[in-house]
């Protein structure tokens, strides 16, 4: 429950920042080497199913253009 003194309120929003600060610092850490292989692992086992780098094909292009207009 909500403390209802203005004094009462500002505690009661500090602590609850305090305690947002302190489970952010308590978080387990890792270490840079580690998520590196793994983030290289994933990207590298999903790059044959990377549009920017295979490329889309033609017939399954949503932007390709149909066709042009011509003016009589």
């Amino acid at each position: 429950m909500a403390p209802t003194s203005q004094t009462g309120r500002l505690n009661y929003c500090a602590n609850i920042i305090f305690k947002f600060y302190i489970s952010q610092l308590v978080q387990e850490m890792f270490s840079i080497s580690k998520t590196a292989k793994e983030h290289r692992t994933f990207i590298e086992s999903m790059a044959a199913e990377d549009p920017i780098l295979k490329g889309v094909p033609e017939d399954k292009n949503p932007f390709k253009e149909k066709g042009g207009c011509t003016i009589s």
